[in-house]
């Protein structure tokens, strides 16, 4: 048994978001829907969502401006940096959407969730076909991880930042020949050390794959078969990207 060491960058493996919809962030959605819509013909600006939420110093506020950007990069809302009327501020997929998680959170009947969860995954995974056309920040290493999973049906999240290392630096642009470099590594039973650059020995955590793993369990695309390896459950996502 052998092992592959690898030094990454951290700008290699950057996500779409460094937030996803989990129940804190999906209470900061429905606060930042409920205030814009609050503010019909108003012009405002995120600043203006912040602090009405957080208060103009208060906690919180960073990941109100990071929920906003991750709505915005979905495609169901205005631009960050943008000022907006409030009512304009989510399109029409970003009302469903609101509204769906809302509806969510207030549900006491079992089969009303179960069809609210199933809308929910849709449409985040519009949302994720939708950064990645728009080649949003992250997108591109979304779209690799989506394009692994295809290929192998089961990965490991060290593969996937060997597939990031292998393009980023330069030692192979092919996703046919990475794919059979990991092919070839599943047969030789090769281990993987994914280091930080900027470190003689620090491995890389978690956080490099974290949220793209949330965002795809969220859009019901991947399961999570082990803190280390996930599988391919739904192709919907696949569709909409066209792989």
């Amino acid at each position: 048994m052998s092992t592959v060491s690898v030094k990454m960058k951290s700008e290699w493996y950057g996500a779409i978001s460094a937030v996803s919809f989990t129940d804190s962030y999906i209470e900061k959605v429905i606060k930042i829907y409920d205030f814009s819509m609050s503010q019909a013909g108003k012009v405002i600006h995120s600043t203006d969502i912040q602090d009405h939420i957080c208060g103009p110093a208060g906690r919180g506020r960073s990941d109100i401006r990071s929920t906003i950007s991750l709505l915005g990069k979905m495609g169901f809302a205005k631009n960050a940096s943008e000022s907006f009327t409030g009512d304009a501020f989510f399109n029409d997929t970003g009302h469903i959407f609101a509204l769906a998680l809302k509806s969510r959170a207030q549900s006491e009947d079992d089969r009303l969730s179960a069809k609210l969860d199933s809308l929910i995954s849709r449409l985040v995974c519009i949302g994720i076909s939708n950064a990645i056309e728009n080649k949003e920040n992250g997108s591109q290493n979304m779209l690799i991880l989506l394009k692994l999973f295809s290929h192998f049906g089961t990965i490991t999240w060290d593969e996937y930042l060997y597939a990031l290392y292998l393009i980023n630096s330069g030692n192979q642009s092919s996703l046919a020949e990475i794919f059979r470099l990991i092919e070839e590594n599943r047969s030789n039973q090769t281990q993987y050390r994914i280091l930080k650059d900027s470190t003689d020995n620090t491995p890389v955590d978690g956080t490099a794959y974290l949220y793209n793993q949330k965002l795809l369990e969220q859009a019901g695309t991947i399961e999570k078969i082990s803190s280390k390896e996930a599988k391919l459950i739904n192709r919907t996502l696949l569709i909409m990207a066209n792989i």
